[in-house]
């Protein structure tokens, strides 16, 4: 049975769930946690707990094929597709915004995110990982849910930031009637992202290396998933010093044959100039966990381009820290928090009548499987 404690966890009031950052493939995921959560989700929508509940927001960095490949994704975790699949199969509509764990992100993305996104689709198919969620059609860069002209709540997903408002989006669907109550009353529409946007220039040096490691085999990813998750982002352990460089010689001699001519060239480059700097980055990038420096990149290079778009919420993941409270020229920003490298998950709900909690994930104790 599932314990009563944990779903009280879940409002019954809730409209939209969103969650972020799950990293399956990755060290110190939490996608036993996760599981659970979906489990707590499933256990309520068959006892008719969650009768408002329309939409499940994943808001990137899923899967994490930069430091995992698709194939070990594709069968590792087929228990946590399944329930998102029973999910679609009760009407709940499941969208993921993708992330820099799951596509490049390099420039120019908003011309080449389609392309992008419908080639990561087509390796996971190549790898057997066929189930209802993972459609082109329900992942996209940018959602919004908003009121439309017939006073009813929609939701609409775009590849695009260009395209918002515009003709070009991916989907479309009418989640219910408007309230006469709460901030739907007024003007709403909320735009939802994974966050990678809002990155310091400074740190856009990630990106470049999350691109090497998306074309890298898998020995490589396993190597780095112990550098990057085991031991740089962890802070009782000293970083670089921890490094076996005798092993990561031996696998990279062993595994040799393994890499093509571009990816020799790749990793050659990733060994000679990237390592070295990545370390340093890394202590740097401890001081965003904050969330300021994504706020500050929103205000000053976003926040006017939303507010011409009527936006008047803005949610993130990305970064692993949750947030509320934070209001941007007169504009909600929230952020969902993740399910990697954290000590409490977050996830986010809005309600029927438009308001938006931040929530941590408490769940302690074992619960019983729901078959999906």
């Amino acid at each position: 049975m599932v314990n009563q404690m944990a779903v009280k966890n879940i409002s019954n009031d809730t409209m939209v769930l969103i969650a972020s950052d799950q990293h399956l493939g990755a060290r110190k995921s939490k996608s036993e946690e996760f599981k659970a959560f979906l489990d707590q989700v499933i256990y309520k929508l068959d006892n008719e707990m969650l009768k408002k509940l329309k939409a499940f927001l994943l808001l990137g960095d899923f899967f994490d094929i930069v430091m995992d490949t698709y194939k070990d994704i594709s069968t590792d975790f087929k228990e946590i597709y399944n329930r998102l699949d029973v999910l679609l199969e009760n009407g709940i509509h499941v969208i993921i915004t993708l992330g820099n764990h799951e596509i490049s992100i390099r420039k120019p993305l908003e011309k080449r995110f389609k392309r992008r996104k419908n080639k990561m689709v087509r390796k996971f198919q190549r790898k057997k990982l066929r189930n209802k969620f993972l459609k082109r059609e329900n992942m996209c860069q940018y959602i919004v849910l908003r009121k439309n002209e017939n006073e009813q709540l929609e939701m609409i997903t775009y590849d695009s930031k260009n395209h918002i408002d515009k003709t070009r989006f991916v989907k479309a669907e009418i989640l219910g009637n408007i309230p006469h109550e709460g901030p739907l009353k007024g003007r709403y529409k909320c735009l939802f992202t994974h966050g990678f946007q809002f990155e310091p220039e400074k740190f856009s040096f990630f990106a470049l290396i999350w691109c090497f490691l998306l074309r890298m085999p898998g020995f490589i990813k396993e190597l780095f998933d112990i550098l990057w998750n085991g031991i740089i982002k962890t802070p009782e352990r000293p970083a670089i010093e921890q490094i076996d460089k005798a092993e990561f010689n031996r696998r990279i001699k062993e595994n040799k044959k393994m890499l093509n001519k571009k990816q020799k060239i790749s990793y050659f480059l990733f060994k000679r100039f990237i390592l070295k700097e990545l370390v340093k980055e890394a202590e740097r990038r401890a001081a965003i966990k904050d969330n300021s420096e994504f706020n500050k990149v929103i205000e000053e290079s976003y926040i006017d381009d939303f507010l011409e778009l009527g936006i008047t919420h803005v949610v993130y993941g990305h970064s692993h820290t949750k947030q509320e409270d934070v209001v941007i020229k007169g504009v909600p920003v929230f952020n969902t928090g993740g399910w990697q490298q954290v000590s409490e998950p977050a996830f986010i709900e809005i309600h029927s009548n438009g308001d938006i909690r931040v929530k941590s994930y408490t769940q302690k104790e074992e619960i019983s499987n729901i078959e999906a």
